[in-house]
């Protein structure tokens, strides 16, 4: 690529960028969750929440997905740590009729007295096998993405997350099912993990703009 022909792609994205930028708001400038929930309960079909996440915060189910180790857990029974987060951005996009939150939980903890662990071994049956799981001092920061803002929709929106800090895993004594899903999981953590939040993500940041900005109406699901 020529020296002019990078200038251009330089001048041309960043025009793009400027012009994007030109169509976002951010009515909570300094990211204040008052202001944030204030938006919420203008804007959404939702109830003043209880305004923190309980903890710790009793969690009765999960599902986590690992194709990664050809493996899924279902955790049952959970105590959650640490999920009152701060909100790092809130912004309307008006061209696209968007909203996107973003939210940073710390020192992150997640322990499950009953994780139903399955491997799927090729030709083979299924193996499932009951243990304890044990995730300690997570960074997690989620993203949930709103398609259109009047009204702000649960039902609406993705999440995704990016682990800043991975937690240190622990498990019982009676897990494993096979060395390859256990070598798998432990020699690649950080697939591993991400995978696994493609699923947990939307169950976290559902608990925390629940307790936190707008009651829905889910926590029974709690």
């Amino acid at each position: 690529m020529s020296v002019l022909t990078r200038f251009v792609v330089l001048v041309l994205t960043a025009h793009a960028l400027g012009d994007e930028e030109a169509h976002i708001v951010r009515p909570c400038p300094n990211f204040d969750v008052d202001c944030v929930r204030h938006y919420f309960l203008s804007s959404g079909l939702c109830a003043s929440p209880a305004g923190r996440v309980p903890d710790p915060l009793r969690d009765p189910l999960k599902y986590v997905y690992l194709p990664n180790v050809n493996g899924s857990a279902i955790m049952e029974d959970m105590l959650v740590t640490g999920m009152n987060g701060d909100i790092v951005e809130f912004y309307i996009n008006k061209k696209k009729d968007r909203a996107v939150l973003a939210f940073r939980i710390k020192e992150f903890d997640v322990e499950s007295k009953s994780a139903h662990i399955t491997y799927l071994p090729a030709a083979r049956e299924p193996i499932t096998a009951a243990t304890t799981v044990t995730e300690k001092n997570g960074t997690v920061l989620f993203t949930v993405v709103f398609e259109g803002t009047r009204p702000l929709n649960p039902r609406h929106n993705f999440t995704y997350a990016r682990i800043e800090v991975l937690p240190i895993l622990t498990t019982g004594p009676e897990p494993w099912l096979s060395k390859a899903m256990y070598s798998g999981i432990f020699a690649n953590p950080e697939t591993t993990y991400r995978e696994g939040y493609l699923t947990a993500a939307p169950h976290y940041s559902n608990i925390f703009i629940h307790y936190t900005l707008c009651d829905f109406g889910v926590h029974h699901k709690y």
